[in-house]
């Protein structure tokens, strides 16, 4: 989720898909010309007052990984997703006595006009902890209304102070003093104009690239398509798998064709990562996601510009287990196919691009309403299990799928 230099806005918040590795909710907007006079002085502005040392605050995970924790603006507590890759964004259902900067009717390249009031909020407050003149965007993001999600706690407010963020604890603590000296693993961050941390990563020790830090990417790292082909072109990369479909089914079209993963040696300072397994995206933008930080505990300094990693485990896990497809909610809001790996148990067993899955397991979906809470249901279910009954398309017509690991050659 990000905003660019290159007027242009994109709020992503996924839309309704699932995988066993993820359950994500993808709303794109893509609003050509949202621009402010001064945009880097405008998301600059603000401040953070902190009673003490350090305050904690208790996050909900959701199955997807998503970082949801309570806001309170105007005596009022809002749900907000954390956001390291944009600006903070109000839905219009968060009210308060905000100073309206600008207004911009924006048309997007399918004509689609959306109004964005750029705002500056008096007091926004998180825990202990308050900010003052905090620059956001508000406008009518109806999918993040209806899942029961306010807003998005942005880079620019994070980029006030230092962000611990442990989520093996379900906690997130903003210290005031940086003291991490038992974290093994540091690096050099720089912060685009929003507030968006970037790292500089590098590739099987070879190949260099600026990688957001991006705590609403639900999954652990997507790879460029350019860098992908620039390892490709090395013979670097290991154990390739393919996928068709919808990668990103979106607000106005979808970001679909033929997508990558693959295995790579990832470097993040001294830190080494042998064999992470990496999705190739259409994004410009390489991304560490929020997955990321399930097996390092992981310290943001915005103010000192470093980044902290401290392990939970021993590696990461080099395999990529999975019942090899994605979903999408059709125009007849039922659930559908939206994307299928190759060498999966899905591909193995026929499931297609657009078939209607009619129940998971014991989940029936024929009458039951789409919604957040089915979604993260079944994702559970498929997350808990190594097998699953898909009934697809007609009543009776199960298939049994197995999860196993992908980029390992079957016979």
């Amino acid at each position: 989720m990000y905003i660019n230099k290159k007027n242009t806005f994109h709020v992503l918040i996924q839309s309704m898909q699932f995988s066993t590795k993820r359950l994500v909710y993808l709303l794109v907007f893509t609003l050509l010309g949202a621009t402010v006079s001064g945009q880097e002085g405008f998301y600059a502005n603000g401040s953070m007052n902190m009673a003490g040392q350090t305050d904690t605050l208790k996050v909900k995970v959701l199955a997807n990984g998503w970082l949801l924790t309570d806001v309170v603006i105007n005596d009022k507590t809002y749900t907000f997703l954390l956001d390291s890759a944009g600006p903070t964004t109000l839905t219009t259902s968060v009210s308060g006595h905000f100073e309206n900067i600008t207004s911009r009717r924006i048309i997007d390249a399918s004509n689609h006009a959306e109004m964005v009031n750029y705002v500056s909020i008096p007091k926004l407050t998180l825990g202990k902890t308050t900010f003052l003149n905090i620059a956001a965007m508000q406008f009518d993001i109806k999918l993040l209304k209806h899942h029961g999600i306010d807003g998005l706690l942005g880079a620019n407010i994070m980029a006030k102070g230092i962000w611990d963020f442990d989520l093996r604890n379900e906690r997130i603590i903003i210290h005031k003093n940086n003291a991490f000296q038992d974290f093994p693993y540091v690096s050099k961050i720089t912060l685009q104009a929003n507030g968006t941390p970037v790292i500089k990563a590098k590739y099987f020790n070879k190949v260099k690239e600026n990688v957001w830090i991006d705590i609403g990417f639900d999954d652990l790292f997507s790879l460029n398509g350019d860098y992908f082909k620039k390892l490709e072109k090395q013979a670097l990369l290991k154990n390739e798998v393919v996928g068709y479909g919808n990668f990103a089914q979106t607000a106005f079209g979808a970001s679909s064709g033929k997508f990558h993963l693959s295995m790579i040696n990832l470097g993040l300072g001294n830190l080494t990562i042998k064999d992470i397994p990496v999705k190739v995206d259409h994004n410009p933008q390489s991304k560490i996601g929020v997955k990321f930080f399930e097996h390092y505990r992981t310290v943001i300094d915005f103010i000192n510009k470093r980044i902290y990693f401290k392990p939970y485990h021993n590696k990461i896990d080099s395999t990529y287990r999975t019942f090899g497809f994605k979903t999408k909610v059709n125009r007849q809001k039922k659930l559908a196919v939206a994307f299928v790996w190759n060498n999966s148990s899905a591909f193995e067993q026929g499931i297609k691009i657009d078939d209607v899955i009619l129940s998971l397991n014991d989940l029936d979906l024929k009458t039951t309403p789409i919604s957040h809470k089915i979604l993260n249901k079944a994702y559970r279910l498929k997350k808990e299990k190594d097998s699953i009954v898909v009934e697809v398309n007609t009543s009776g017509n199960f298939k049994m799928l197995y999860r196993w690991d992908i980029l390992k050659k079957r016979n």
